[in-house]
């Protein structure tokens, strides 16, 4: 998955989804379109933790995302909040997700939207045979894109998180390969293999 910042609002961007945080007790967010605004004056869309409404608005889906109250906001709801919304995405057969990080939340918050959405985006298929002829509309199993509409400040904090995010699913992948795949031998060459893929690194098996 690509995952990059992006100081423009969610709506200019070439995202086919858009995910927009929603506090209880506060104005809509700025860039939110008259549809969502619509479904949250109705009550179709709740503000409420992990509550989620779907609009369509400008050739985007736009996801809205409770996110409860903002003083019991943190960076682990976020994660919680960025996993649900993936989960939703992919039913939607989304290929690009942009995130609109909620105001005043700082960068620990901007990193774990990316944390979140990338480890809920994991899925084991080491061993899966794959389909002998692809579906001619073949859902996408997984985000080719994440974007994270924020602060330029943030930048650095989402491509961080992005690597970490990677490594754990990369460590999932270890823990889920069976002994007899996974065997001391072929844990060694991984290990070999990161040496000379990370600068500063040294192994010794």
């Amino acid at each position: 998955m690509l995952v990059t910042a992006t100081t423009s609002p969610p709506g200019d961007s070439d995202a086919d989804t858009v995910a927009l945080g929603l506090f209880e007790d506060e104005d809509d967010p700025p860039h939110a379109p008259a549809e969502l605004r619509e479904l949250l004056a109705s009550g179709e869309a709740a503000r409420t933790f992990k509550a989620l409404a779907l609009a369509h608005s400008g050739g985007k889906r736009w996801l809205a995302v409770g996110l409860g109250a903002r003083k019991d906001f943190s960076a682990e709801n976020a994660r919680v909040a960025a996993a649900v919304a993936r989960e939703r995405a992919r039913e939607l057969a989304a290929r690009t997700l942009c995130w609109q990080a909620p105001a005043e939340t700082g960068a620990p918050v901007a990193g774990a939207l990316v944390e979140g959405t990338i480890l809920a985006d994991y899925r084991f298929e080491r061993h899966k045979t794959a389909p002998e002829a692809p579906a001619t509309a073949e859902r996408p199993k997984h985000l080719e894109r994440l974007l994270v509409s924020c602060p330029a400040e943030h930048a650095t904090a989402v491509a961080q998180a992005a690597v970490v995010a990677e490594a754990v699913n990369s460590a999932r992948d270890l823990q889920n390969r069976p002994s007899n795949d996974l065997t001391p031998t072929a844990l060694g060459e991984h290990a070999r293999a990161l040496g000379e893929q990370i600068e500063g690194l040294s192994v010794t098996v």
